[in-house]
């Protein structure tokens, strides 16, 4: 179940397809901070939920950094955020297509396809059930393993967004606008 800046899908009292905007950040973690793998992948979740993966943007970001296969990967995101949702027990906030901050369940997505990519099996499967409310089912961790691997043969590796919410904790004044003296 996934949403725009949002929780996906929305709720009943709201017109079906809109999204919520959530303030539900990952503790003040940025895209940039999870290297391009992931936040790309993560960026195409989003398109992909709010319905947005045929947008320019999108696909010139994916055929940069996947070629030819960039259409199949759009295909199998999309495939695996139809899976979330349909297979999910609770809504997933998802910050908005222009938003830099990571939400929980963002990070959550993250975690998971590190773990796929690093070939930690039990890891992925642990970060899904906790994203999805139940065990993920084998389409989802197919999709997982297929997206993986085609963004590790394009040599972009996933982040871990663990060390990376660490490394942002160590520098605080990364993300703060700098005044000039």
């Amino acid at each position: 179940m996934v949403g725009v800046g949002a929780r996906w899908p929305p709720g009943n009292a709201r017109e079906e397809g809109t999204p919520v905007m959530t303030e539900n950040r990952f503790s003040g973690l940025q895209l940039s901070d999870l290297g391009t793998g992931t936040g790309l992948a993560i960026l195409g979740f989003r398109a992909c939920a709010f319905g947005r993966q045929q947008c320019c943007r999108v696909a010139s970001g994916f055929g940069a950094a996947l070629g030819e296969e960039a259409g199949d990967t759009l295909s199998d995101l999309m495939a695996l955020t139809v899976q979330v949702n349909h297979q999910g027990r609770r809504k997933i906030g998802l910050a908005g297509m222009g938003c830099l901050g990571v939400t929980h369940e963002e990070a959550l997505i993250a975690k998971a396809f590190f773990a796929t990519q690093a070939l930690n099996e039990r890891g992925a499967q642990s970060h899904l059930t906790t994203l999805l409310g139940r065990e993920p089912t084998p389409q989802i961790s197919l999709l997982m393993s297929r997206i993986s691997d085609t963004f590790a043969g394009y040599g972009l590796a996933f982040g871990d967004p663990d060390a990376a919410q660490s490394s942002s904790k160590t520098s605080p004044s990364k993300h703060q606008n700098q005044s000039s003296d």
